[in-house]
């Protein structure tokens, strides 16, 4: 088997060898992919390269089209490190606030997977993360900013999550928004900024202490 990681949304997935350099499509936002030709370690359930599968990885965000948010807080992971990462259903919502609540509910168990002073802090403190998750929503259209807000502890996570609704009235990953309107990316930018400000620095979170 060989893993690809989507370049738009970074959902992982397992493909055949026999796949090798034919382009696929993403199971979660149909970006085409180039599936290399070098076999990689296979992952333990993941998409079929085709298939219809409504189970997603992570996905990623940020504003590519016009450089004006920075990604998402580097503590969620995009792919399954275990055999043991449990296979969880996921489905897109015409609801922008639940899709990305279950994107971020399927990463943190994702993240605990890793072997890491991350990982244990999501096995110990996912719940809190989750419980404690408040959501405010910009719309314009068919696009969607999802921003989040979560205390653990004495810290604040803060991060947004882009979306677009789909043919089937779904809200799905965009990581590229184009042609989105420039007065709402200007919005987004503004509201942005708060959260920023909010958020405790990545690198001011000791996640060693946090194992207390």
């Amino acid at each position: 088997m060989i893993t690809v990681t989507c370049p738009q949304c970074n959902a992982a997935m397992n493909c055949d060898e026999s796949a090798a350099g034919q382009t696929v499509k993403c199971y979660a936002c149909q970006c085409d992919i180039i599936v290399p030709g070098a076999e990689a370690p296979a992952a333990p359930q993941l998409p079929a390269c085709g298939g219809n599968s409504n189970v997603i990885g992570f996905a990623g965000v940020g504003l590519g089209a016009v450089a004006l948010i920075i990604a998402l807080i580097a503590l969620l992971v995009s792919a399954f490190s275990s055999a043991d990462t449990p296979f969880v259903p996921f489905a897109f919502s015409s609801d922008p606030e639940t899709t990305a609540e279950r994107i971020l509910e399927r990463n943190i168990l994702a993240a605990q997977c890793d072997d890491d002073s991350k990982a244990y802090f999501f096995q110990k403190y996912g719940d809190d993360f989750l419980d404690n998750l408040e959501f405010e929503v910009l719309e314009d259209g068919k696009y969607a900013a999802v921003f989040y807000k979560t205390k653990v502890k004495d810290n604040t996570f803060c991060g947004m999550i882009q979306l677009v609704k789909n043919n089937d009235d779904e809200y799905v990953v965009d990581k590229s928004w184009k042609d989105a309107p420039e007065k709402f990316l200007e919005r987004v930018h503004k509201k942005n900024e708060k959260y920023e400000k909010d958020a405790t620095p990545e690198k001011d979170i000791d996640y060693d202490d946090l194992k207390d």
